[in-house]
């Protein structure tokens, strides 16, 4: 009988992880990242990760469950949360050429961990920019604004946060840039990776 008991024990802890499994609780036997990009981390502990060889942006959160953001993405290159009162996660949708706006996942980029997904509204999606190509990176100030590195175009461009969300060229003639960051602290500079030229560009607060 000790035998047997066993042995239903087995099955029933079997059938559980199958089902942590499919539900993605447990980090393992998940889909695998496939060329991954941008990486960002919201004070929440919630990872977000560009993934560009899925198309997708998965957040990765604690204990392990994941769940995919973003629809239409292809080959999504860095994302980034605002972590202000609006808590927008913004998504670098390089083979689409344009920036994406995600809503409603306040709780993941500012509020609470441990908020439940499964009980939330569905976040809504914006799509923001003209004449980007390929852009690689993503940044937001600390006003809330988001800085672009408009690789294609060997530039960085400003968007502002309010509709109608203008849009600034801030620099040209750089060399692929792939990568950039504000300092939304101290400067409220934006440092540019301008990899083709093999150098760090710093964009001062006026923009001069």
């Amino acid at each position: 009988q000790r035998a047997d008991m066993k042995t239903a024990l087995a099955d029933v802890v079997g059938i559980v992880l199958v089902m942590l499994l499919v539900e993605g609780v447990v980090g393992i036997g998940i889909t695998p990242f496939t060329d991954p990009h941008g990486v960002f981390v919201a004070p929440t502990g919630v990872i977000f990760v560009a993934d560009a060889g899925n198309n997708r942006v998965v957040m990765d959160m604690k204990g392990g469950y994941r769940e995919t953001i973003g629809i239409g993405l292809s080959q999504p290159a860095d994302v980034v949360a605002d972590g202000g009162k609006t808590g927008y996660v913004y998504i670098a949708d390089a083979g689409n050429n344009r920036i994406v706006r995600l809503s409603g996942l306040y709780n993941y980029a500012v509020g609470s961990p441990t908020f439940n997904f499964a009980l939330a509204a569905a976040p809504s999606q914006l799509s923001l920019g003209t004449g980007l190509k390929d852009p690689q990176s993503i940044s937001v100030n600390g006003l809330g604004d988001i800085f672009v590195a408009d690789t294609g175009n060997n530039r960085v461009v400003e968007i502002n946060r309010t509709a109608p969300y203008k849009q600034t060229t801030v620099l040209t003639g750089l060399k692929a840039p792939l990568a950039l960051l504000c300092d939304p602290f101290y400067t409220r500079a934006v440092f540019v990776a301008n990899t083709g030229a093999g150098t760090v560009v710093e964009i001062l607060a006026n923009h001069h």
